[in-house]
């Protein structure tokens, strides 16, 4: 046990003779190391696809369960949501951290931005 503490101690209670843990600083996201950032936005991408492969087996089982039926609503939505996140999934995969790099705009079109 401490006896004594200073003033400036910032985990040190005031007026009392306990100390507190020390308050965990947040971490940024960069903080952590490019290939744990890659990691992460890949297994992001892979986990989109997931919820693709689920919602389009969903839409196959919903458009089965009654043969030559228009499309409603909610299929046209599960149906959007499979290729949005296919979509995206497949380029989070593909690219990882990379997606964040520049890209360099020609001469051509830069006059126009």
């Amino acid at each position: 046990m401490i006896s004594r503490q200073s003033s400036s101690n910032p985990t040190a209670a005031p007026h009392s003779g306990t100390t507190r843990a020390p308050i965990a600083r947040r971490r940024a996201i960069a903080d952590y190391p490019r290939w744990l950032k890659d990691i992460g936005i890949r297994c992001g991408g892979l986990v989109l696809l997931l919820v693709s492969a689920l919602a389009f087996s969903w839409l196959y089982r919903l458009i089965h369960a009654v043969p030559r039926s228009e499309g409603t609503l909610g299929q046209y939505g599960i149906a959007a949501i499979a290729f949005l996140s296919a979509s995206v999934g497949l380029g989070l995969v593909a690219l990882g951290y990379s997606i964040h790099d520049p890209v360099e705009i020609s001469d051509r079109w830069r006059s126009r931005l």
